[in-house]
């Protein structure tokens, strides 16, 4: 089997946009995805094949690309770290700080213990502060995804902490009674490791 071609992926500045910006040898398949799927440019100052970035296009780009290329994209995950959001200083509106309160309490009818409780809503939270700092209406399977990315996956957060923010978003999501997206929001599998012979 021969090897994949290399892809390198970089986050650029470029004409006053940030820039997602390709690096491969001659290679016609992954010109024609990106070209033609994701629709990507030709700079000649860059000598690259550049697309506008968002924080959600990074996911995608690895998840087609990953099969007809080698991607290497640590330049964006340290460029995306280095800008990464606070929350901070979002301040909920007081509905939102309700329904939290309204949360612990059906946990706590729900039997779980006290520091699960506090753990659920603190997370609980840092979701809802991530939903108003992108401006999101609803919760949808992406929006939880593209959340689990920013703020798991690229920190490099255990797979435990992981699990853990998943349910406490899926119990946040079944409190609200939004159970479509519930039943397709998936947890990792625990990592496997090969044995040391």
């Amino acid at each position: 089997m021969q090897p994949l071609p290399p892809l390198v992926l970089d986050l650029k500045h470029h004409r006053n946009n940030d820039v997602i910006c390709f690096y491969f040898p001659r290679n016609p398949e992954i010109f024609e995805v990106i070209r033609f799927e994701f629709g990507a440019t030709w700079s000649q100052t860059m000598r690259c094949w550049y697309i506008p970035y968002s924080v959600e296009i990074t996911g995608i780009l690895l998840a087609r690309l990953s099969s007809i290329a080698d991607v290497e994209h640590s330049r964006i995950l340290k460029k995306e770290k280095r800008n990464k959001p606070h929350f901070n200083d979002i301040v909920l509106p007081a509905h939102a700080t309700t329904e939290l309160d309204q949360f612990a309490r059906w946990l706590h009818v729900q039997r779980y213990s006290g520091s699960t409780i506090q753990t659920y809503k603190n997370l609980a939270e840092f979701f809802l502060k991530y939903l108003c700092k992108r401006n999101f209406n609803a919760v949808s399977e992406r929006t939880v995804a593209q959340f689990n990315y920013e703020f798991i996956v690229l920190p490099n957060k255990s797979i435990s902490y992981q699990n853990q923010t998943i349910n406490a978003i899926k119990q946040f999501l079944r409190f609200r009674k939004d159970d479509t997206v519930v039943h397709n929001i998936e947890r990792p599998r625990t990592e496997k490791k090969l044995p040391v012979v």
